[in-house]
């Protein structure tokens, strides 16, 4: 199939594309990006193969599988993430400027620093990459490496940095009930 016709099947469906997404996802923030991503798939698919029989249940297929990996992907990142937050939830529950929570705070940032420098060097830079905005296509052009490696050593190093901080977090509360 041509170009032309792709981009006038793609026309036709659009609102077809929409609607599944945001039946499936209820996010209204993410749709815009999930039919966009979703539109990109159905039109790579259509420009290298023929069309296929019923061309409106192929495209609700591929809009539904798309959403439900943008779902995925979502929950994945909550689950690394569920470290940070609950550390951070924890230390941050009470910020004053009392000369304890000063301390505290001094505290939790040394033994980020800690957590952050027991990663090795590769890891160490590329989160810093990371969250200083870069994507991963750019860390794996700077650093040349492919972009699955840097997605590996970002899940890794935040999955660890994570264990670090709340087994450290853990070891503090008890000395605390110890007192």
């Amino acid at each position: 199939m041509d170009e032309a016709e792709a981009t006038q099947i793609l026309q036709e469906n659009v609102h077809l594309i929409e609607r599944v997404v945001k039946r499936t996802i209820r996010d209204t923030s993410i749709v815009e990006d999930i039919v966009q991503e979703a539109k990109i798939k159905i039109y790579k698919s259509l420009v290298k193969g023929s069309r296929p029989d019923n061309i409106e249940s192929w495209i609700s297929i591929i809009s539904r599988h798309t959403a439900y990996d943008e779902l995925r992907k979502v929950q994945r990142n909550d689950r690394n993430n569920d470290g940070f937050i609950e550390f951070h939830r924890h230390r941050s529950h009470s910020i004053t400027t009392n000369p304890e929570d000063k301390i505290i705070s001094k505290e939790t940032v040394i033994q980020i620093q800690s957590a952050f420098s027991s990663l090795d060097e590769t890891t160490q830079k590329i989160l810093h990459l990371k969250y200083n905005g870069l994507s991963y296509k750019e860390i794996a052009k700077q650093l040349n490496c492919t972009v699955a490696v840097i997605k590996t050593k970002v899940f890794r190093g935040r999955k660890k940095l994570a264990q670090q901080l709340v087994s450290k977090q853990e070891v503090y509360d008890n000395e605390l009930r110890e007192m």
